[in-house]
């Protein structure tokens, strides 16, 4: 278990856009600001940003596992999985604006001085898309681990059979 370079490097860069950034933005913006544009948009924006936070040393975390093992083994599979799983409940996240429960339904409103107004943003057919396209990325992967692992059986009973 050798990490690389190149991971290193990706999760440095994830952790100091997902995580570093948002606790710098949430000590230096105003809280006026913070609480206008949650007026603006309907979502508390400071636990929108802890939760991007938080999504964001998952990221690293799971940055890290990815370089840490070989994809021909049955950890580095399951560490791929659930990494693409992730990233799709990252993306059903940001589609839905931190409501994830809502499945890429965007809802933007305000309201004040007897007045509402309320935006709804139907994002869902980019949830089908990336959710096709997260099982077919899936697919691929087992398909690609159980290619590695015939071809070194395969090529094992060679070397056995070969005196």
């Amino acid at each position: 278990m050798k990490i690389k370079t190149r991971t290193i490097i990706f999760a440095i860069f994830s952790l100091l856009l997902l995580t570093i950034l948002p606790i710098i933005l949430t000590i230096y913006i105003p809280q006026e600001f913070f609480r206008g544009i949650s007026m603006m948009i309907g979502t508390d924006l400071s636990s929108l940003l802890s939760e991007i936070e938080v999504y964001g040393v998952f990221v690293t975390i799971f940055i890290i596992l990815n370089g840490m093992y070989e994809k021909t083994t049955r950890i580095g599979l399951g560490v791929s999985i659930a990494y693409k799983l992730f990233s799709l409940l990252g993306l059903i996240y940001g589609l839905s604006l931190g409501k994830i429960e809502n499945l890429g339904v965007a809802v933007l409103g305000s309201s004040g001085g007897g007045a509402s107004n309320v935006v709804m943003l139907d994002l869902r057919i980019f949830v089908v898309l990336a959710t096709v396209i997260t099982a077919l990325m899936i697919i691929h992967t087992v398909i690609e681990y159980r290619e590695t692992t015939l071809t070194m059986q395969s090529s094992q009973k060679a070397n056995k059979a070969s005196p």
